[in-house]
Formats: structure tokens, C-alpha cells, sequence
């Protein structure tokens, strides 16, 4: 795969795995042995990664992702994205508010055999905990 393929695998599950909310699409773009990296314990498996798109779905039911750069160094890809939504469910363990957040990160995939092995992930929780008031920032 080069990196237009890359690119376009991220695209294509961005769409449909975190804004449409398609959990069956996981298993087509990333492999079982799966590993997650990031503040959070290091997380294995496709199973914690749908069970994440589930909970953010939940409490962002409107969540829009987008990609806003790319860089590619052979088989591993930085995406750079930002997202919406608007807190109507239950999120990390905090009611729904009816607020809408922004927020922005980083992941760093690694691809094998056309499948996502391995991501290194960070975002701005602050962001998100700001705009729904839990905390102050000055």
C-alpha cells in the first residue's frame, strides 16, 4: 500500500466508524492484534475499540470528526483531527448537559498487511471538560 491508500483507509473509517458510528467496519480496517497507546492504559484488541466509539457515540450522539492534515513516513500515518458534538448522553461518567464541546488530537497508526496495527493516541480532554464546566480554566 503506499500512502494515498493509507490516507484513504483513514478517511473511509473515520466516516463510518467514528461520525456514522458503524462498529462493523473495525474488524475491515483493523487487524485482531490491535494495540492502543495511549494516557489511558495501553488497551488491546478491536473489542476496546468499538466499546470506545460506543461510549463517545452515547454521549455525542451529533459527533462530527474530521481529518484536518496528514503526514505519512512508510507504513505509518499521523492523522491530525478535530470533532464536535453536543453532550446528550452520559460521558465519562458525567450526565448529559445539552452542551456542545470541541476538541482536537492526534493519532499515529501503523499499518500491516493493509490493516491498522497499532495507534498512539492523544487528545485534548481539558477541551471537553471545559465546555461541559467541570472544570475552569484560566
Amino acid at each position: 500500500m503506499g500512502s494515498e491508500e493509507y490516507k484513504q483507509k483513514l478517511r473511509d473509517f473515520w466516516r463510518l466508524g467514528w461520525n456514522d458510528g458503524d462498529l462493523s467496519v473495525v474488524d475491515d480496517y483493523y487487524a485482531p492484534e490491535y494495540v492502543r497507546h495511549s494516557v489511558d492504559p495501553e488497551r488491546r484488541g478491536r473489542e476496546y475499540l468499538k466499546e470506545s466509539i460506543l461510549s463517545l457515540r452515547r454521549g455525542f450522539p451529533d459527533l462530527v470528526a474530521q481529518i484536518d492534515a496528514f503526514v505519512v513516513e512508510g507504513d505509518t500515518v499521523v492523522t491530525r483531527w478535530s470533532a464536535t458534538g453536543t453532550h446528550l448522553g452520559e460521558f465519562l461518567g458525567f450526565p448529559a448537559t445539552g452542551t456542545p464541546i470541541t476538541t482536537s488530537g492526534v493519532v499515529i497508526s501503523r499499518f500491516e498487511d493493509g490493516k491498522i496495527v497499532e495507534d498512539w493516541a492523544t487528545w485534548n480532554a481539558l477541551d471537553v471538560l471545559r465546555d461541559l464546566g467541570v472544570i475552569k480554566l484560566a
